[in-house]
C-alpha cells in the first residue's frame, strides 16, 4: 500500500528541488561569466593594440573602486607613459601584504598579455576583500612604443626580455625599481607564444 497522501505524490522531494536549484544556478552562473568573458574579450582585444587605450581604461576601472588606484611611473625610450596599477584594500600597508607583480606586453607585438590583464581588472574591481592580504603591482604596458608600433622590441629596437641584465634600456630599470621598491613575493610575466622560434631564443 501507498502511504504517500495522494496530495503529495509528485511534488519534487526538497533534495531533488535542492539539486534542480543547484543545477540551474551553476548554469546561469556559467552563462553569465561566457557572456562577461566573451563581451570583454571583444573589448579588450580591441583596445590592446593602442598602449593610450590601455591606460585609458584601466584608469575607468580605478575610478569605480577604492582598492585599485593608476600611477603614471615612467615613460618609454621614445616618451611614452608608463602606467602601473595597484590593487590592495590597505595601499599605506602594502609591506605587510603578499605582494604580485605582474608585467604585460614587454614585447610590443604581443597583444594577448594586456587583454588578459584588461580581463582580470574588469573582475577584479568587485573583489575587494580578495585584496584584504594580497597586494597586486601590474605593468599593463611594459612596451608601449613596441605595441604602438606592432614590434617585439622597444622604440630603440630593443627586446626587453633580453635586457634585465644590463637594464640599459628605461622600461627594464622601470620594472627593476618596481621590483627593488616592493620586493614581490610573486612576478608574473605574461606573453604571447605564436610558435616561431625567434634567433635570440
Amino acid at each position: 500500500m501507498n502511504a504517500t497522501p495522494s496530495s503529495e505524490r509528485g511534488r519534487p522531494r526538497p533534495q531533488s528541488r535542492r539539486r534542480r536549484d543547484h543545477v540551474v544556478r551553476t548554469r546561469a552562473s556559467a552563462l553569465r561569466r561566457l557572456t562577461f568573458i566573451l563581451a570583454m574579450a571583444g573589448r579588450a582585444s580591441a583596445l590592446a593594440p593602442e598602449p593610450e587605450q590601455v591606460s585609458e581604461r584601466v584608469r575607468e576601472l580605478a575610478a569605480v573602486a577604492r582598492h585599485v588606484f593608476v600611477r603614471q611611473v615612467g615613460e618609454s625610450a621614445h616618451g611614452r607613459p608608463i602606467v602601473a596599477v595597484y590593487l590592495t584594500a590597505h595601499p599605506e600597508a602594502m609591506e605587510k601584504q603578499l605582494r604580485v607583480l605582474v608585467i604585460c606586453r614587454q614585447h610590443g607585438d604581443e597583444s594577448v598579455p594586456a587583454s588578459a590583464a584588461l580581463l582580470w581588472l574588469e573582475e577584479a574591481v568587485a573583489r575587494r576583500a580578495a585584496f584584504e592580504h594580497v597586494a597586486v603591482v601590474m605593468l599593463p604596458t611594459l612596451n608601449p612604443d613596441g605595441a604602438a608600433a606592432g614590434r617585439r622590441g622597444n622604440g630603440a629596437g630593443v627586446d626587453l626580455n633580453r635586457d634585465w641584465i644590463k637594464c640599459s634600456q628605461p622600461e627594464t630599470r622601470l620594472a627593476e625599481s618596481i621590483f627593488s621598491r616592493w620586493q614581490p613575493h610573486l612576478v608574473i610575466d605574461l606573453h604571447t607564444f605564436d610558435g616561431h622560434v625567434h634567433e635570440d631564443g
